[in-house]
Order: structure tokens, then C-alpha cells, then sequence
């Protein structure tokens, strides 16, 4: 069990890391095709606006496939996402991909909010949900804040500001693919610990 614990805390550090190359760089991309700046922001609720779906599915989910796979599916939907950003066009592509954003958001976090829950004591689980948030928000995000402007800084034309997002969303969209398959291989869930979570 903490191997397994430890193996997708881990597994979510990663994940977190590549997490800010969406709100970095969806927003310039969706300017560069051609959005006013004005509906950028109303844009992206359609990603915000998926959640409450990406809810209820959640619960099927779990019941069904279980844990291991529902975590999964939530990669997949990153790297499925990512792969659309870095096709760059056509903007329905774009949209569905943000759309996506549900499945890629409720599929990872709440499952592992979920997951330290069921792992945890009553008396430690605060504390545990707040390593969990240090981890990731404190310290992985902004990791990746940095790594995502470095690489869009160095795929910008410095001539004509024009970003190469092709290049800039297939990084992440490989990097995710490599932590699945690493996940897949390693993590393994005990009944208990399922039914616990379920």
C-alpha cells in the first residue's frame, strides 16, 4: 500500500508539472488563430463548464473500472489534449480540447483527493490532503509555470512574436504519454484499498 501510495503521489508531482502549458499557453494560442483577446476568457469556461459532466461520470466510473483505469482515462484526455493544441488548427479541434477539460481535471485531482482519503486516518487526513496540495500546487506547478515559458520563449519568432505551438504542446503531450505508461507498469491497487476508494 505506500509503495502504490508513493508510486502515484509521484505519478501526480509529473502530472502537475505539465498542467500549466494549458492555462500558459491555450489562451495566446486561441489570440494567434485569430480570437479577439475580449473572448478568450469566455472561452475557456467551456473547459470549467465540463467539470460538472466529467462529475458525474466520475462515480460510473470508479465503480466500474475501478480506480487504476479511471486515473488513466484522466491522462489520456491530457494527452489527447495536448496532441489537439500542438495540431493548432481547426479551432473546433481547439474547442473540443478544452472541452476535454473535465475529464482531464475531475479524472486526476478528485480521484487522488479521493485516494488520500481512503489511505489516510481520520486524524491525519487534513494533513495528508495538505501535503498533497504543497506537492503539486506548491511546488510542481510552479515548476512547470517556468518550464512552459521557457519553452515558449524559445519557440517564439523574436522577429514576428509568431509561437511554434506545434512543438510547444507535443512536449507535454509526450511527457504525459511516458508517466502513463510508467503508471500503468508500477502502480498496482489492492482490493482493499479499491473498495476503500469506491
Amino acid at each position: 500500500r505506500k509503495r502504490s501510495f508513493s508510486i502515484l503521489i509521484f505519478t501526480t508531482f509529473l502530472l502537475a508539472m505539465a498542467v500549466p502549458f494549458y492555462s500558459l499557453a491555450v489562451p495566446k494560442l486561441m489570440i494567434q488563430l485569430g480570437i479577439h483577446s475580449n473572448w478568450v476568457p469566455a472561452v475557456m469556461t467551456i473547459g470549467q463548464i465540463s467539470e460538472f459532466p466529467a462529475l458525474l461520470l466520475l462515480a460510473f466510473f470508479l465503480k466500474r473500472y475501478g480506480l487504476k483505469i479511471t486515473f488513466a482515462l484522466g491522462m489520456i484526455a491530457w494527452v489527447a489534449r495536448y496532441f489537439l493544441f500542438a495540431m493548432e488548427e481547426p479551432m473546433w479541434l481547439i474547442l473540443f480540447g478544452i472541452g476535454l477539460h473535465g475529464i482531464c481535471h475531475v479524472f486526476l485531482i478528485v480521484v487522488i483527493q479521493l485516494y488520500v482519503d481512503a489511505q489516510c486516518e481520520n486524524d491525519v487526513r487534513a494533513s495528508a490532503q495538505n501535503l498533497f496540495a504543497f506537492i503539486t500546487m506548491g511546488i510542481a506547478m510552479p515548476i512547470g509555470f517556468i518550464l512552459g515559458g521557457k519553452l515558449e520563449q524559445w519557440n517564439t519568432d523574436p522577429l514576428t512574436h509568431i509561437t511554434n505551438y506545434h512543438i510547444l504542446f507535443m512536449i507535454p503531450a509526450i511527457f504525459i504519454l511516458m508517466v502513463l505508461v510508467g503508471y500503468w507498469m508500477l502502480f498496482h491497487l489492492d482490493n482493499t484499498s479499491q473498495d476503500k476508494t469506491n
